[in-house]
This record gives structure tokens, sequence and C-alpha cells, in this order.
């Protein structure tokens, strides 16, 4: 009896590590609705993220300290940081038709739709307040290779009264394909185009934005540097330095790990 009990606790340390080197926890994704990785519409299927099992991700909650820093500079107040975070697989094919048909129905809006029996409310970002919710892909989750998972919500205002919306409209979107053993390596964009106004995400998709935002702001102080050499003063204030120091700073600031 003894014997029978000490595989089986072989096999139990086995199978655990097994899991654990498996696991990867991959860059955190803030819930902004101004993060271009998700409302840009270019970015929702250029790529989709494949998401291996056992994988883990965090939507980080927007907060006065840890938002999308926007081109000019400026955040939004705590009561413009209240973001639903919906949850629908995707039913149909997987190939080429699947993936027009798919991409069809969330330009539309048809997709994301709140009230769908297979839409599930996994978690609310509410009044900037600093919080989170891991995804963990595994089949305990309902989570199995190829699923196409999309998260989405379907409004853009982060008002406190959207919460409650019923419409139907992909707002914000990060679009999931479930693997298996498929070799992935990703940087903190997952590959995605963080500039919403750059010319390859028009090309991409006419949809992307094509201006920031006009939500009520709040200035922030400015971060450009400058240095001093001898008697004369170098500012980085030329256009092509600035658009430099702007992206670094939306790289550090759009998802922390």
């Amino acid at each position: 009896m003894r014997s029978f009990l000490r595989v089986v606790f072989v096999l139990f340390l086995f199978s655990f590590h097994k899991e654990g080197n498996a696991t990867r926890y991959l860059p955190s994704i803030v819930w902004d609705n101004l993060n271009p990785m998700l409302s840009c519409k270019c970015n929702w299927f250029h790529p989709i993220a494949l998401i291996e099992i056992y994988d883990r991700f965090e939507f980080v909650c927007p907060t006065t300290r840890i938002h999308t820093l926007l081109l000019n500079k400026r955040s939004r107040p705590v009561d413009h940081m209240n973001l639903n975070i919906f949850q629908r697989k995707w039913k149909g094919g997987i190939d080429a038709k699947g993936m027009n048909e798919l991409k069809k129905q969330m330009m539309s809006g048809e997709f994301c739709d709140p009230t769908h029996k297979d839409t599930k409310k996994i978690f609310t970002c509410k009044m900037g307040a600093p919080d989170g919710h891991t995804i963990r892909f595994a089949g305990d989750a309902g989570f199995y290779k190829d699923d196409i998972v999309v998260y989405f919500n379907n409004r853009d205002d982060g008002r406190k009264t959207s919460l409650t919306s019923t419409e139907k409209r992909c707002a914000m979107a990060f679009v999931t394909k479930a693997t298996w053993n498929v070799a992935k390596k990703y940087d903190f964009t997952y590959g995605k185009n963080l500039d919403e106004l750059l010319p390859q995400c028009r090309h991409v998709n006419t949809t992307c934005k094509e201006e920031a935002s006009t939500q009520p702001t709040t200035s922030l102080p400015s971060t450009t540097p400058s240095t001093t050499t001898g008697s004369s003063q170098t500012t980085l204030n030329s256009k092509k330095s600035n658009e430099a120091l702007i992206q670094r700073l939306i790289n550090a600031w759009l998802c922390p790990r």
C-alpha cells in the first residue's frame, strides 16, 4: 500500500511539474478605451493573439498612474475609467471564410452583444481603482485548442452609466486563439500597432480612429528632456525626437508587466 501511495505521489509531482513548465505569464494589457491595441480595428486581426494552452495574461484596469498616455500628454479623470470586460467564443469556422465572417460581425457590431447567451461579463473596471483580471487558458477554465475567444467592451466613453449599456458595438476588442505546441514569442505589444494614427494602420483597415479622443481631460506635466553642452542648449523638440519619445512612453505605460 505504501509503495502504491509513493507511485501516486510521484505521478502527482510529475503532472504538476509538467504544467508548471508549460505555463507562461504573458504581458499584461491595460483595458483602456484609449488603448490602440483595443480600440483600433486594424489591430483586432493583424495579428490574432495566439495564446498557448496553460498561458496566462492579465487585463489591468486603467488608473491615474497606469493608463494609456495620449499623444497630447493628457489623461482622464477617474469617472471616465469605468469599463466592462466581456468574453465570447466564436462558434463559426476558423478557416479564412470563418474569420472573414467574424470580422464582418465585429465591424458591424453584431458580435459584441452584451445580452447574447454566449457572452459572459468577466470583470468590470470601476472609477480608476487599481484592479485587474487574470485570464488562464486551460481546459478546466473552458479553453481548448483552436478556440477563438474575443474580449470586448461595447462602450468607449468610460462613464459609469455605460456599464449597463446593451448596445451591440465593438468599441474595444482583443481577439485570441488557443493553441498547443506553437512557438510564439511576445513583446509588450503582442505584435499590435501602438500608434493608431500611423499610415500603416489606416492602410490595413480604414476604420481606425483619425484623431485623439475629445473626452474631458486633465493635463500632465511635460516629459520632454533637454541636454546642455557648454554654452549651447539642445532641446529634443523636433518632430522626429518627440515621436520617438512618445512611442517609448507609450510602450512603457501601455502594457506594464
